[in-house]
């Protein structure tokens, strides 16, 4: 089977297409125009350039394709993207998968996140049963996921095959363009982490959430969305994982979170000046006091999802970084 990846290239992408590789899937790799795609470079799959924004471009991306596994998305957890992410997370979501109806593609599966589900009170179990409700969520990522999810379901009731997946906080290997947690662990390796915050969050291996997509493409029952997640590991419990791999002494010093957060607010216009991406921002630290008791149960009843253990995903996060060079001053 011949399968479209939008958003190939990115964080989950470049994993997904290798894991479809091994499968025996055969792959289109979607990608932006002028994006240079390193994270693909040198696969056997074939790439052409489009935007899910513009649908003739989705059109002519799916010409031949059988089916498509839809990861473009703008990640962005700063305040004043609106508009992109509206463009991207909603306006995308909703061409590709009128493109899918419209072109008899047989089956879609849509990658959302764990934040486009509202979140439970705290005690309370984070499951697939939290549904999409955007006004849940100020405008920003959160809530165009919440949207864009509302437009695949309401494509799915029009007859489209397919399934969602909401992966939790992704680390691991494979990681070209570093993320944010891809950040922490190279900066912790070049010393530059001094201080650290209370909290913690749910981490996924991007291996085994890839795996988990594939499951969910062959398995998943039609409409329904399935949470991929791993394990809660504090941010102090991180950092000594971290210590470990690298032989460098954790940070002692605990930043209270009212005063992170005051530097994260007064961080923004730097950043929208250099046109950098900052390591903590206020979205993410509410994240590390969030409700993290995520569970994935559904996932691994009905699909065979087992994720590894989050001390593994960041040794080999850690040894891919060092192996890449990216430790290096």
């Amino acid at each position: 089977m011949k399968v479209l990846v939008s958003g190939a290239s990115g964080r989950i992408g470049n994993v997904l297409v290798r894991e479809l590789l091994k499968s025996g899937y055969g792959v289109r790799a979607l990608v932006k125009p002028g994006d240079t795609a390193l994270s693909i470079q040198g696969l056997d799959i074939e790439r052409v350039e489009g935007d899910v924004t513009v649908y003739p471009s989705v059109l002519d991306g799916l010409k031949g394709c059988e089916a498509v596994f839809y990861l473009a998305g703008i990640v962005s957890i700063i305040p004043g993207r609106e508009k992109e992410l509206y463009e991207t997370n909603i306006k995308g979501a909703a061409n590709m998968a009128d493109a899918c109806l419209e072109c008899g593609i047989t089956r879609l599966l849509y990658t959302s996140s764990i934040h486009a589900l509202s979140e439970p009170p705290p005690g309370t179990a984070f499951t697939e049963e939290e549904g999409y409700h955007p006004s849940d969520f100020p405008p920003g990522y959160n809530r165009s996921m919440a949207q864009g999810a509302l437009e695949v379901l309401k494509r799915f009731s029009a007859g489209l095959s397919g399934v969602i997946v909401c992966p939790s906080g992704v680390i691991g290997p494979y990681d070209y363009d570093p993320s944010e947690m891809g950040r922490v662990v190279v900066d912790y390796a070049r010393g530059k982490m001094s201080a650290y915050v209370d909290g913690g969050y749910d981490f996924v291996d991007v291996r085994d959430v890839a795996i988990g997509m594939i499951s969910a493409f062959e398995k998943g029952q039609d409409g329904q969305s399935y949470i991929l997640s791993g394990q809660y590991v504090s941010i102090k419990s991180l950092f000594e994982i971290l210590g470990r791999l690298s032989g460098l002494t954790p940070p002692r010093l605990r930043v209270p979170y009212i005063l992170a957060k005051l530097g994260a607010y007064m961080s923004y216009p730097y950043y929208r000046l250099t046109h950098s991406a900052p390591l903590f921002t206020a979205y993410s630290l509410d994240v590390l006091r969030s409700n993290s008791n995520i569970s994935s149960a559904k996932a691994r009843c009905e699909l065979g999802f087992s994720p590894r253990l989050a001390e593994e995903s960041l040794a080999d996060a850690y040894l891919w970084f060092k192996s890449k060079g990216y430790l290096s001053d």
